[in-house]
């Protein structure tokens, strides 16, 4: 279930995986993944938004985001994955944005993802921790 990320991605964006976990319970399975980005400054969660959904659409997924909700520099919103011939996936996903320090910003992605038709097992447990993600100074 885990997201392959295209090379040049990974490169443009200087994306790294921080932190993988999997949790499985009877014979479903949950991803919490975090990961760290370089973005440009300028970069609005909106844009961020369309480059995920555009990234996406280039692996031949469809990204539709559910309920997002915008408040001082963290986006949290959940997500549909859909892609032919795959399983649906839904995630809820927090963006935590740290003031830039030259022409780069460091962005934050927190997300618990789990196949669409297991979601309401997995719920409560992706709000709990996506609610208490922050940024600690």
């Amino acid at each position: 279930m885990a997201k392959t990320t295209p090379k040049e991605k990974i490169e443009k964006y200087g994306l790294e995986t921080l932190f993988l976990a999997q949790k499985l319970r009877k014979e479903k399975i949950a991803q919490l993944i975090i990961s760290e980005l370089n973005l440009d400054k300028k970069k609005s969660f909106e844009n961020i938004i369309e480059e995920m959904k555009e990234a996406n659409h280039q692996q031949g997924w469809e990204m539709e985001i559910i309920k997002p909700e915008i408040k001082d520099n963290e986006n949290v919103f959940e997500a549909k994955y859909r892609k032919q011939d795959r399983y649906d996936t839904h995630s809820k996903e927090k963006i935590l944005l740290l003031e830039p320090e030259n022409e780069k910003r460091k962005v934050y992605l927190i997300a618990v993802i789990t196949l669409d038709r297991d979601w309401q097992e997995f719920t409560e447990e992706a709000d709990e921790i996506i609610n208490s993600a922050q940024l600690v100074e």
